[in-house]
């Protein structure tokens, strides 16, 4: 019914699944919010509305529809909880006739963004707001401001009237949005920040520099998303102060913004820092340098490799693989026997593990893998046929409390081949693991246990590493639910942000169809 040409019927289904709040309709009312968007435009623009105008944000949702690689406000999409461009409805049939001209076409968009902002119904408000992003039309904007200076109006009206300031381009934009960026409203300030990414003057970058210390970590996320977009060199001693926020999301914005920047200036700041820095601080600059592609950079990173430090020899190995250089290569494949090694190690220093042998010399160059998660639990295949099943259960526990991912994801890896309920809640809980390589080795782990207790946990984990989401869409088929499977995968192959988590959706799914037809055409069999 949400896809009804009726718009009367399509409204009152959208407003059903809204009543429900099942998470499964957000993704169709999200793809009907894009089409009443364009189907909206179209009727302003047939009122006389110039084309050449339509909004940049309207384009960039309709690219997502169709799965283009669009940039948001947003430096993650997946944590970024402030999507009110996107959840904002265009309900035709809702706009007064007060909206609508002689003809029966919608006033211009200019006049339902002026009037809209004023009208006492917030549907309507949120509406022109929306509308207002992109329009570039100077009559405007002393409406937006007022709307984004009102500290009575919704957030979602004042977060959309900041986007569509900074999007204007119109000097008068640039002091609301730097007195917002003080606000008190979080979601003000996050996208006051993103606003002034279209700002470049020096007043703006200090003030942006300064809201890299606010309370809220998406605000400085934005903050440094701006400062990034921005590329003004001013900004980097105060980038290189946010390396190790406690935030992931800021350590990935910050390593964004000064990947951006780049040059041998950031490369050289990098390189001394990483020399006098302590563990924490240099698994955080690694995470910086793997944003920068020059071949100093990559030079930087393979002295990383080694690091005493097995967490920050891993994050640089992880930048390192896709390199296509020899070199590099025999340095990764050294920097992995050593990290092997240190999981042997640790396993020969426990009482019964300790007659696991070590290492033999590789024979070879061999190809690092595709990705995280996937066999690196061979070496220890065997051990439950070897151990007695509670000893290693307690040993495989111990590990996963190791300080080394390393270590930590390899014994997620060993509990895939357990049976039993006390493996499947140590690889749950392995799915909080502050390390993104052990999470996936758990998803991976579960996959192998095949335990359909544990399919609800996999289908409810929003995770934000990429690595993370591919091994759950690379898990998912062996599970026997395929209705709630089939659901998952298409939503990942259709919104998820990484182009290689949306393949691995699309193959799993390929790979269930095939098995389902396989056994319909069984099935025929039989009964014939």
């Amino acid at each position: 019914m949400l896809y009804e040409p009726d718009p009367s019927i399509s409204a009152a289904a959208a407003d059903a699944l809204g009543r429900i709040g099942d998470p499964r309709g957000i993704e169709p009312l999200l793809e009907i919010t894009h089409r009443n968007d364009i189907r909206l435009l179209q009727e302003i623009e047939a009122s006389g509305f110039s084309r050449d105008a339509v909004s940049k944000s309207t384009r960039k949702d309709t690219e997502k529809a169709e799965g283009s690689e669009s940039r948001d406000l947003a430096v993650i999409p997946e944590v970024n909880p402030f999507k009110y461009r996107e959840l904002t409805v265009f309900k035709i049939d809702l706009l007064p006739k007060e909206y609508f001209q002689a003809d029966g076409t919608p006033i211009p968009r200019r006049d339902l963004v002026m009037k809209g902002l004023k009208d006492n119904d917030q549907q309507l408000r949120k509406m022109a707001a929306k509308a207002a992003i992109g329009i570039h039309d100077p009559e405007v904007i002393p409406t937006l401001v007022e709307a984004l200076q009102n500290p009575y109006e919704v957030e979602s009206v004042r977060y959309l009237a900041a986007e569509a300031l900074g999007d204007s381009g119109d000097e008068r934009a640039g002091t609301p949005l730097l007195k917002a960026l003080k606000d008190e409203n979080v979601a003000v300030r996050y996208s006051a920040a993103a606003a002034l990414s279209n700002m470049r003057d020096e007043k703006t970058v200090g003030a942006l520099i300064d809201a890299l210390n606010d309370d809220n970590e998406f605000v400085r996320s934005s903050v440094a998303y701006a400062l990034g977009t921005i590329g003004d060199r001013r900004a980097m001693e105060a980038l290189l102060g946010k390396i190790d926020d406690g935030s992931e999301v800021v350590r990935f914005s910050v390593g964004k913004a000064l990947g951006g920047l780049g040059g041998e200036e950031i490369i050289g700041e990098l390189d001394r820092r990483l020399d006098t820095a302590n563990d924490r601080f240099k698994r955080a600059l690694i995470d910086v340098v793997s944003q920068i592609k020059n071949e100093s950079a990559v030079q930087l990173l393979r002295k990383a490799l080694r690091d005493p430090d097995s967490e920050t020899c891993y994050k640089a190995s992880l930048a390192l693989m896709n390199v296509d250089d020899v070199d590099v290569l025999d340095d990764l494949i050294e920097a992995s026997r050593r990290l092997d090694q240190e999981l042997i190690t640790w396993f020969q220093n426990q009482d019964k593990l300790g007659n696991i042998p070590p290492l033999e010399p590789s024979p070879g160059p061999t190809k690092p893998k595709e990705r995280q998660g996937g066999d690196a639990s061979s070496k220890f295949s065997s051990l439950q046929s070897e151990l007695g099943g509670g000893d290693s259960i307690e040993k495989l526990e111990a590990a996963l409390r190791h300080e080394s991912p390393n270590v930590r994801g390899c014994a997620a890896n060993a509990l895939g081949d357990f049976v039993g309920m006390e493996a499947g809640v140590l690889l749950l809980e392995a799915l909080n693991d502050k390390h993104e390589y052990v999470r996936s080795c758990a998803v991976a782990a579960l996959g192998k246990r095949r335990d359909p207790e544990t399919l609800d946990n996999l289908l409810k984990l929003q995770d934000p590493s990429e690595d993370v989401r591919y091994s759950i869409a690379k898990a998912l088929p062996v599970f026997g639910r395929k209705a709630e499977i089939f659901f998952a995968l298409n939503k990942m192959m259709e919104s998820d942000p990484s182009r290689d988590v949306r393949r691995a959706a699309r193959m799993s799914l390929d790979q269930m169809k095939k098995e389902s037809e396989a056994e319909e055409a069984q099935n025929e069999v039989r009964n014939v």
